[in-house]
């Protein structure tokens, strides 16, 4: 029963995880397609260009923040008994690899959102069941890359895009 709750906060975290890129992308953008960027440079009468600039430097710095972090729950887990130095080793890389792929990712997301205005309530819905379709897969591929690495539940995703599970809780529940 334990092993399912694990499996469950993981793929909740994943998805949660994952979603939360769409969420701040759209932050930058509103329904009417003017970006923040654009009101902040229009309203203080500053320069997009800058004003783009300290938003992308506060990304870069976040996410660097984040990336610390989330090697240094992987480190602590392994100097508590929970993972192997090989272990941790895979889960970086793995890491690495679906940062690339969700970074390729955030412009066709980009995109879609920015056609959604035109498209009819039913159209909207299908393009959310495939999203959730694509979310569930992606859950999926990584709980079973976890188990032929033998890698125990939850450590892939609990520091990742857009923060995880944004520091309530690694693999159970617990706090690492």
């Amino acid at each position: 029963m334990r092993v399912r709750k694990t499996m469950v906060a993981a793929g909740a975290a994943t998805v949660i995880g994952l979603g939360s890129m769409v969420g701040v992308a759209s932050a930058q953008t509103s329904t009417t397609g003017t970006s923040l960027v654009d009101k902040i440079s229009q309203r203080f009468n500053v320069d997009k260009n800058e004003v783009q600039k300290v938003f992308d430097e506060d990304h870069t710095a976040r996410e660097a923040e984040r990336e610390q972090r989330y090697e240094q729950r992987l480190t602590q887990a392994v100097k508590d008994g929970k993972l192997t130095e090989d272990q941790k080793a895979k889960i970086l890389a793995k890491h690495k690899e679906l940062e690339a792929q969700m970074e390729q990712k955030r412009g066709s997301m980009k995109a879609e959102r920015d056609a959604m205005d035109g498209k009819t309530e039913a159209e909207r819905q299908q393009l959310m069941e495939q999203r959730k379709a694509e979310m569930d897969k992606l859950k999926s591929d990584i709980e079973a890359w976890e188990k032929a690495n033998g890698i125990p539940t939850g450590y892939l995703m609990m520091g990742g895009p857009g923060g995880g599970m944004r520091g309530h809780g690694g693999p159970g529940g617990a706090n690492l």
